[in-house]
């Protein structure tokens, strides 16, 4: 399955302020800890992914909306910590949201 691995291998991507789409239909899979703690990380659009790893997204502080295909899986602790999310447009359910954010009223 092709898919998105580490993005700061050599600590050059990482670090640049990043909107990301993905819309090769070959990526299927955002794999274990792809984009964790990609400070300057705002927004993803991955509409043919199938899987997003674990850790996929741990700790991005400016991460704020993520669009991904309602039959996406995710694999636990994928969102841990993304304390700026306030879109995630896709089919994980309610209780599956709520044990990582507390949406606002």
């Amino acid at each position: 399955m092709e898919g998105i691995n580490r993005t700061d291998e050599h600590g050059m991507v990482a670090t640049a302020r990043m909107r990301v789409v993905v819309s090769d239909r070959s990526v299927r899979a955002i794999g274990w800890g792809a984009f964790s703690w990609c400070s300057t990380l705002v927004k993803v659009m991955a509409l043919f992914v199938e899987e997003v790893g674990t850790y996929a997204f741990v700790g991005t502080k400016m991460f704020h909306h993520a669009t991904l295909s309602e039959d996406t899986i995710s694999e636990d602790c994928a969102f841990l910590n993304c304390l700026s999310l306030y879109v995630l447009a896709a089919s994980f359910g309610i209780d599956f949201f709520m044990q990582y954010k507390t949406i606002p009223a």
